[in-house]
């Protein structure tokens, strides 16, 4: 989102600093996640805290969770909330990029209102996703995977799936959130077709591979894990460390500690080479404990 598209600037933070594994106080019985909680006014902040971190969470179509803050509240003697002053008040609004379906608490209207905010924020009219049904429905989904709320995501994909959509982002969503939540036969049924339309996809060939190998075809994982890595090309995201290091741990469950050190080695030297050329530090990843180099 462009800044100037609203009349305060925005400050942007990618991580959320001193609030980064905070949860929120529980000013109702229930307490809320990330997920829970689109478009709407949240608390964030530590249990029992005097003053916790106040925004509006939502979408932003091209980025996926964003809080707005808005500065801080306090809690007086009778469990009110009470705005505390804020240096940026009408001046800026931080930004805050969200990755995880964290805990917080989402306020009702009438707390919203008696803080002096509007239920709705007019800025929010900034963010209105312009792209059809369905594909509006895959991307919504995207960011709800991306968060970790698996059950939304599923919400949205299979809408979308349901009203015809046959895109590779849409099988790949899908079979991802299924992947994440433990229902592998179904993953594979989404995904093998999707495959069998579009061999050259590598991030479908990776979740296929994922699936095969928590179905125990371990030799089909291999096929597609190394068909993935083939596929790769310069533009897209560089999956192949991640997916030599799955080598190596299905290699490894075949019993076959040779293939797997080999894997092993082969995703640290990607790994390094990626680091290199973002002028980081790599992580190396050791090679599956019960598989160790011959």
């Amino acid at each position: 989102m462009n800044c100037q598209s609203v009349l305060a600037p925005c400050l942007f933070l990618f991580a959320f600093g001193a609030i980064n594994n905070a949860q929120a106080q529980l000013l109702t019985p229930v307490v809320q996640h990330v997920g829970d909680c689109e478009n709407r006014w949240v608390l964030i902040g530590p249990p029992n805290a005097q003053t916790r971190k106040l925004g509006f969470l939502y979408v932003d179509p091209g980025a996926g969770f964003t809080l707005r803050s808005e500065g801080d509240v306090a809690t007086d003697d009778k469990g009110t909330l009470v705005r505390q002053p804020n240096e940026l008040d009408g001046k800026a609004s931080v930004i805050v990029r969200i990755g995880d379906n964290r805990s917080l608490v989402c306020l009702d209207a009438a707390q919203v209102e008696a803080l002096g905010f509007p239920v709705r924020p007019d800025w929010l009219d900034n963010y209105a996703d312009s792209r059809t049904a369905n594909e509006h429905e895959v991307s919504w989904g995207s960011h709800y995977n991306g968060i970790g709320d698996i059950p939304h995501a599923l919400e949205f994909l299979l809408r979308a799936q349901k009203a015809g959509e046959t895109s590779e982002s849409l099988w790949f969503e899908l079979g991802y959130a299924y992947n994440a939540s433990g229902e592998f036969a179904k993953a594979e049924a989404v995904l093998k077709p999707a495959v069998d339309a579009h061999g050259k996809n590598s991030l479908l060939l990776g979740e296929l591979a994922y699936a095969k190998s928590e179905l125990h075809d371990f030799r089909s994982a291999i096929t597609f894990y190394k068909r993935a890595i083939d596929v790769f090309h310069d533009g897209e995201a560089d999956r192949r460390p991640a997916y030599a290091q799955n080598l190596a741990v299905t290699y490894c469950k075949l019993g076959d500690a040779v293939e797997s050190a080999k894997w092993s080695k082969k995703g640290n030297e990607w790994r390094e080479k990626a680091a290199l050329e973002m002028g980081v530090d790599a992580q190396p990843v050791l090679a599956p404990a019960n598989c160790a180099n011959p």
